[in-house]
């Protein structure tokens, strides 16, 4: 029997602190230096499970519906974490570790399999980060192993319909009532790694790809701005920070999917229909124009915040939310 350790509010702090320490351009005051952030749970509520304690009286009397295990936290949080953290060395940490120490992790664990290779050290001069999107990670004995995890990323979903879904991958329903997977904070997720990579190499890095690749212009400035913002988050935490690169200039090929996605600050004109699996559009073949339109307001508000060298209180008004 688990032990009925009641925590009435437990908060899971993260140690962060926002863009939204900044002042605010009317004045107004803002969360002091310091300020917590986190979320709050309690053991009956997530764990359950608790048999020596009032509520469970209460269940047996037929006075409250039974919890049973809840979400069952309390045997399942060690291998959550663990789970992440496999994922993370694995996909983000095992060749930047080799590149800058000469220690070359085979087993993609980071405990056994060890190859030193010590030409390989300290031969990076920056660290170039492609960045688009922040996954959930779960159990998945025997598919990725030695990890035994598995991201629930989009491209996984699209060329394995289900399998995710399987594994306990968490869906949410569009507006459309479409039923797409759910994930973590975009921003939050690209300022985490910034921050985790200036603390572990203490090397100046470059966003080297970051883009929105949805039809809705007004988003894709917002999605501009709210990505630069995290960068300014990661630098207001030590990250060593060379610059920012939007992907893409223009409306371009995207490997297996085609044309089907639109990434670029520029539209191209003369483009037709294609019925062909995951070519989205192609070029036109009866015409040479190719002109380009400029997607707006995503091309003004990314060359205010150049020319500016800032992301401005009014574009934050109006396009940081």
């Amino acid at each position: 029997m688990k032990k009925g350790i009641m925590i009435s509010a437990l908060a899971l702090l993260l140690g962060i602190t926002t863009i939204m320490s900044c002042s605010n351009s009317n004045g107004t005051k803002t969360f002091p230096k310091g300020f917590l952030w986190g979320v709050s749970t309690a053991a009956e509520q997530s764990e359950g499970g608790i048999t020596n304690n009032d509520w469970y009286v209460w269940e047996q009397m037929g006075k409250t519906p039974p919890v049973g295990l809840a979400d069952n936290f309390y045997n399942l949080y060690a291998q959550d974490f663990a789970n992440a953290q496999a994922m993370n060395h694995a996909y983000n940490l095992t060749i930047l570790d080799a590149l800058t120490s000469g220690k070359f992790d085979n087993g993609l664990t980071g405990t056994t399999n060890i190859s030193y290779y010590p030409s390989w050290a300290h031969t990076l001069d920056y660290i170039g980060v492609n960045y688009y999107n922040n996954d959930y990670v779960v159990s998945a004995p025997n598919i990725l192993s030695p990890i035994n995890a598995i991201p629930c990323d989009e491209t996984i979903n699209a060329y394995a319909s289900g399998i995710l879904a399987s594994f306990g991958c968490p869906y949410t329903t569009d507006s459309s009532g479409t039923q797409v997977l759910s994930s973590p904070s975009e921003t939050q997720g690209l300022t985490n790694i910034l921050v985790e990579y200036a603390q572990r190499y203490h090397l100046p890095m470059l966003v080297t790809e970051n883009g929105y690749s949805g039809g809705d212009p007004v988003e894709k400035a917002k999605y501009i701005v709210q990505n630069i913002m995290a960068v300014k988050n990661a630098i207001n935490h030590g990250a060593d920070m060379l610059g920012y690169m939007y992907w893409t200039l223009n409306y371009d090929y995207e490997w297996t999917l085609g044309y089907a996605q639109n990434f670029g600050l520029f539209y191209v004109d003369d483009f037709t229909s294609c019925t062909t699996p995951f070519c989205g559009l192609i070029p036109s073949m009866t015409t040479t124009g190719f002109t380009r339109t400029p997607v707006q307001p995503a091309v003004d508000v990314y060359s205010a915040i150049a020319a500016a060298n800032d992301v401005t209180p009014t574009i934050i008004d109006q396009y940081g939310h």
